[in-house]
């Protein structure tokens, strides 16, 4: 009897040694999935300068806070200076977004965040040719958020837009999403030169559109 359990407890043990590999491999492969995504990682542009000292202040395990951080960059002719203010679920902030809008029988809703451009230096700053703002989606896809010319007020992304030194631009960018899906994801700031910043959108959880 001793003699058959032995080899029994020998695969059990196989066993489990096998299902608990496969399972840190599974872990490793969605912790580089998660990395990967992230335009933070790897990032070997100019670091920016943050308003809040700290070590991992901007990044994804520790974002900037909404409302009260800024980040800045330099630019070939000066500093750019960058504040993400709120970010809200339609329709605030928005002239157009009051209604659902629904392509092909999907639902999406609106996220619309509120951005401040500071620009000190020479010549002028376009926010629509060297900003980038992008929104981790999910912890494995971050999105560019659009331009949204036709649904903002003051869209900040307007080609319009030019900052000479010492002025200033409050304006909002837009996020298009399946209704219901979650509006937790980072913020991320960068531009052409300048490396990404994380910032926490300051929402919980996910919203619905009247309508949907």
């Amino acid at each position: 009897m001793a003699g058959t359990m032995a080899p029994r407890r020998r695969g059990m043990v196989r066993a489990l040694g096998a299902a608990l590999a496969l399972v840190l491999l599974a872990c490793v492969v969605i912790g580089v999935q998660a990395m990967l995504a992230d335009p933070a990682i790897g990032d070997t542009r100019t670091p920016a300068t943050l308003s809040r000292e700290g070590l991992l202040v901007g990044s994804r395990m520790q974002p900037a806070r909404i409302g009260y951080d800024s980040m800045s960059w330099p630019t070939a002719l000066g500093t750019v200076t960058v504040a993400v203010l709120r970010a809200d679920l339609a329709p605030r902030g928005a002239k157009q977004l009051h209604e659902p809008t629904v392509h092909g029988g999907r639902c999406d809703q609106r996220l619309v965040v509120q951005l401040r451009v500071s620009y000190l230096g020479s010549g002028t700053y376009a926010p629509a040719e060297d900003l980038q703002v992008q929104r981790m989606r999910t912890p494995f896809e971050a999105v560019d958020a659009e331009p949204g010319l036709e649904e903002l007020r003051t869209p900040l992304l307007d080609p319009a837009i030019e900052l000479a030194d010492g002025s200033t631009v409050t304006g909002d960018v837009l996020f298009t999403d399946p209704a219901g899906s979650s509006a937790r994801g980072n913020i991320v700031v960068s531009t052409a030169e300048g490396a990404a910043v994380h910032v926490d959108s300051g929402l919980a959880g996910s919203g619905r559109p009247p309508g949907c």
